[in-house]
């Protein structure tokens, strides 16, 4: 099984695609992010300010070093990241929704023991079939917080870390993608970097949809992840099932 290479916020209601072309650009010119760095978080945990500083410090250096070492080892020559890069390097709070042009998401490609099926989620506001995933919630590790999105909108039992990552929080995929805005939370249109993880699980065992997120979870056959995840699919299909 091919190994990764070694080396050294929503906010408001709907706003058009361009519009959110058009913010990116802006803030990325210099103009400041929607959302708070280190000094604004100490609201956030009633442990005091020195916890929250000690929490925030902690997100933005374990992603600093997910992405780096990603960059470094597992994606190909056209995924660069920029925008990702840029927000890290201007200490933008990746870990709030509300932080905008974009903010972290984990995600979980969960598939059969014979890489067959993959299972998806048919999402309440996006209204397609995905991944299951969600907002950047605190965890141990970045591949936990996607485990826990894939067990709360499916339900799923089970569930186990793919041996690609060798237990590792080294993610099979990155990719920043633009999403709709969110009109039941005023929010508009934004991005997610979505930290995806692969896992394996049991198609035959029950599922059970989170109906307030989910219209339903369903296992389908692995070629429906072509359209939803490019990347990933080609990715997956060089990694093999595990043994």
């Amino acid at each position: 099984m091919p190994r990764p290479r070694r080396s050294p916020c929503w906010r408001r209601s709907a706003a058009s695609s361009a519009s959110l072309s058009a913010m990116t650009a802006s803030r990325m010119a210099g103009s400041k992010s929607t959302g708070s760095s280190c000094p604004d978080r100490k609201a956030v945990f009633p442990a005091g300010p020195g916890h929250a500083m000690r929490w925030v410090m902690s997100f933005r250096a374990r992603l600093d070093s997910t992405v780096s070492r990603y960059l470094a080892e597992v994606a190909g020559p056209r995924e660069h990241l920029a925008l990702l890069r840029w927000q890290i390097g201007e200490r933008h709070a990746l870990d709030r929704r509300e932080t905008l042009p974009g903010h972290a998401t984990t995600s979980a490609f969960v598939v059969s023991p014979d890489h067959a099926q993959v299972l998806l989620i048919d999402h309440v506001v996006i209204e397609r079939w995905l991944q299951p995933g969600g907002h950047y919630e605190p965890a141990a590790s970045f591949h936990a917080s996607a485990f826990r999105e894939a067990v709360e909108e499916t339900g799923v039992t089970g569930l186990v870390l793919h041996p690609w990552h060798r237990g590792e929080d080294l993610p099979f995929a990155i990719d920043s993608h633009e999403v709709p805005g969110n009109p039941r939370r005023s929010e508009l249109p934004h991005i997610h970097h979505d930290l995806q993880y692969l896992f394996i699980a049991d198609p035959s065992l029950p599922l059970i949809a989170q109906e307030e997120e989910v219209h339903a979870a369903a296992w389908k056959p692995i070629a429906a992840l072509a359209e939803i995840a490019p990347v990933a699919f080609a990715r997956l299909r060089t990694a093999g099932p595990p043994g």
